[in-house]
């Protein structure tokens, strides 16, 4: 007879992956023969803890599901639902987790088991429910914790600081007692008290917080304008990318720029596609009197991201700045073709293009905008000087006579109304 465990830790030591699958094949056929030997049920939870640690929870559940269909074991179909709900597979996993029933031994765990189903289904509200089924039950600190986390889901607030009450800090372990006091935090913070959240965080020592308890906490000075508290904490520690980020931003606050170059220089340095750090990076050098790389980086960022709305919100912010209009043609006329440019940066290429005598281009994009801002007053009163400066006399009467019938006034157009009616 086939010594199943000695064998999968053979096939395991000789690395034959592919074989396991078999040998478990061959034992749950095993399983389901009259005659079931002692020694392999002895040697079962050893060998399906093995297969759990290389990652063969399909096999766990093929061995699990032969095993209960032989013996109805309550236990161990409470172990299998637990790994179809990991598997996905929450149609199996229900039917056998609606077997329990009150009197049963295993009915509570059987909620809990049902709890984490629905959650990972995203029915928090009957998840919640059978938590709270379950605690009538017998309670425990952890489940409140659970419970919590779940009403927090659903915005019920109040409950989730009520399930939080009831929570003994001694039932806890280090992590879901600071796992608690974040969501204490989050629930405070989500109520609109930031005062409160901030003290909350700042009741534990920095360097004990979970790594996304300090970002928390930091996003909250970055809030109040706490610059210098970012810096104090965070300047000499190894850190996340999140808090090199809030450090960055609060040494642009500080105007500490050359500390802030520095660190978003070495942040793209790791990952040269990070385009928040390249678009904090282009304010740091303007306002480091380095424009020459201030440019530079808009450049590569317009051809990186050339359908970004932010990206080209900062290119329209520095060449609107610069006025130098030969290179906003040179920059956004490339992309004007095949990006869905911000009217505001659509406008801008439009000016450039008068201002280098481009003008049936300039033209062309004026009536592409117009229908997008014929209700922007000052957009009309451009596009109307631009067509009486450039001779457009027929469009510029079907403008103004549209602004007029959209009540849009101004002293301008008023003057152009007036030019129209003497020329026709």
């Amino acid at each position: 007879m086939v010594d199943y465990l000695e064998r999968l830790n053979e096939l395991i030591e000789e690395k034959k992956w592919t074989e396991i699958p078999t040998l478990i094949s061959e034992l749950v056929s095993e399983l389901n023969t009259p005659h079931l030997t002692d020694n392999i049920v002895e040697e079962l939870n050893e060998i399906i803890g093995i297969l759990k640690e290389y990652g063969y929870l399909e096999l766990v559940v093929d061995l699990k599901r032969a095993y209960v269909q032989r013996t109805n074991d309550d236990s161990v179909k409470l172990s299998l639902a637990g790994d179809l709900i990991d598997l996905h597979l929450h149609d199996e996993a229900l039917s056998l987790l609606y077997d329990y029933t009150e009197d049963s031994d295993y009915y509570r765990d059987a909620l809990v088991l049902t709890s984490d189903l629905y959650q990972s289904e995203g029915d928090l509200e009957i998840a919640l429910a059978k938590l709270n089924q379950a605690q009538d039950i017998d309670f425990e600190s952890s489940l409140a914790l659970s419970q919590a986390e779940l009403a927090f889901q659903l915005h019920d607030l109040s409950a989730a600081n009520r399930y939080l009450s009831t929570i003994d800090a001694n039932d806890l372990d280090a992590q879901l007692n600071l796992y608690a006091i974040h969501l204490k935090a989050l629930i405070a913070s989500e109520s609109g008290d930031l005062t409160k959240a901030r003290s909350i965080l700042e009741a534990t020592d920095f360097d004990q917080l979970t790594e996304a308890m300090q970002v928390d906490l930091l996003t909250l000075y970055d809030l109040d304008g706490n610059y210098d508290k970012i810096i104090d904490l965070t300047a000499d520690e190894v850190k996340t990318y999140a808090i090199n980020w809030l450090l960055a931003k609060a040494y642009s606050a500080e105007h500490e720029y050359e500390k802030a170059i520095t660190l978003l220089e070495n942040m793209i340095a790791e990952n040269p596609d990070d385009k928040l750090a390249r678009l904090l990076l282009v304010n740091d050098y303007l306002s480091n009197h380095q424009k020459d790389k201030a440019t530079a980086l808009i450049q590569k960022l317009l051809i990186d991201f050339p359908h970004d709305f932010d990206v080209l919100q900062v290119a329209n912010d520095q060449l609107v700045l610069d006025e130098n209009y030969e290179e906003v043609v040179q920059l956004l006329s490339p992309l004007s073709d095949g990006v869905d440019l911000p009217s505001e940066l659509s406008l801008l290429l439009a000016k450039a293009y008068v201002e280098t005598d481009e003008i049936e281009k300039a033209n062309s994009l004026f009536k592409t905008l117009y229908p997008v801002m014929s209700d922007d007053v000052s957009f009309i009163e451009e596009y109307a000087l631009f067509l009486r400066n450039n001779g457009f006399r027929d469009e510029l009467k079907t403008v103004i006579n549209n602004a007029r019938e959209d009540n849009l006034h101004s002293e301008e157009l008023l003057l152009l109304a007036e030019e129209v009616s003497s020329d026709f």
